[in-house]
């Protein structure tokens, strides 16, 4: 990963936490909606998907790392309160 391309995703995961750090930033589903905006917003739904997809997604990792991922061997046991597992 290029430093350019490290930075980009540090700077959307600090603007994530600024955000996120203070409920007062979303007092009420609309402030969450506008800071999210949509896929070409420019908004945080736009900047964290560019960083996954055409940041992260585009590191060649070893392939026992991949394979390692894709068992889900980092994934935390728990689903988190907002997930519905389908089945």
């Amino acid at each position: 990963m290029n430093l350019k391309d490290f930075l980009y995703i540090r700077r959307v995961l600090e603007e994530y936490m600024r955000y996120l750090h203070n409920p007062d930033h979303y007092p009420d589903i609309e402030a969450i909606q506008n800071f999210l905006g949509d896929a070409s917003s420019g908004g945080g739904f736009e900047c964290l998907s560019t960083a996954i997809y055409n940041k992260v997604y585009k590191v060649d990792l070893p392939a026992k790392i991949e394979k390692m991922i894709d068992d889900g061997l980092f994934e935390h046991p728990l689903y988190p309160s907002y997930y519905k597992k389908n089945g």
